[in-house]
């Protein structure tokens, strides 16, 4: 049986390959954790391809680097703190907050391609901002204004959801208020949001 693709002389044509193109935006700030969250002890955290460690710095700085170190892939979340530093918790090698391997043990040269990738980090209202794309293009007054955050009336306690689901149904849920009147009916679903005309 020949697949034709829908062309008339029968040939296959190649179908672009969208499924390989990322599902996520590279050159931008992702909201990664709230400042309560980012303490003195390792935490992992998945934004969209990437999986990384974070922590404070003895100083209070945020650091966020892959989460896989460079000799085994193990995650460097399952090691420990030591110091401004990370120790892996298979093999001990220790990385820096640049990322730089700075240790490894019963070795007297470190091999210089021994490094994690470091992702740029900020911390702007009340939340750990990680850059995933190229770090030349991170610009910090490129993080979205969300300074409400910041006000001591607001609501917000620094607590998450976890959802097993992709992101877009999440947006989507939340960009379509139609379904508060049948959803959320007994709190802050109204008729009148269901009922507003199409302009």
């Amino acid at each position: 049986m020949t697949r034709t693709n829908g062309n008339p002389e029968g040939d296959i044509h190649e179908v672009p390959e969208t499924f390989k193109l990322t599902d996520w935006p590279q050159n931008c700030w992702y909201a990664t954790a709230y400042d309560v969250e980012l303490k003195r002890e390792l935490l992992g955290r998945r934004i969209g391809d990437h999986s990384l460690v974070m922590y404070r710095r003895e100083d209070g700085e945020p650091v966020a680097l892959e989460n896989a170190c460079w000799h085994r892939l193990m995650p460097l979340s399952e090691g420990k703190i030591e110091g401004d530093n990370v120790a892996c918790g298979y093999h001990g090698l220790v990385y820096n907050p640049e990322g730089r391997c700075v240790f490894m043990p019963s070795q007297k040269t470190i091999n210089p391609a021994a490094r994690v990738r470091r992702y740029p980090v900020a911390e702007k209202h009340r939340f750990v901002w990680v850059w995933t794309g190229d770090p030349a293009l991170a610009d910090p007054d490129r993080i979205p204004d969300l300074h409400w955050n910041d006000d001591p009336e607001w609501a917000g306690d620094g607590k998450l959801i976890h959802l097993d689901c992709g992101y877009k149904l999440i947006v989507d849920n939340l960009m379509d208020l139609t379904h508060e009147t049948f959803v959320h009916g007994s709190s802050i679903g109204q008729r009148s949001i269901a009922e507003v005309p199409f302009e």
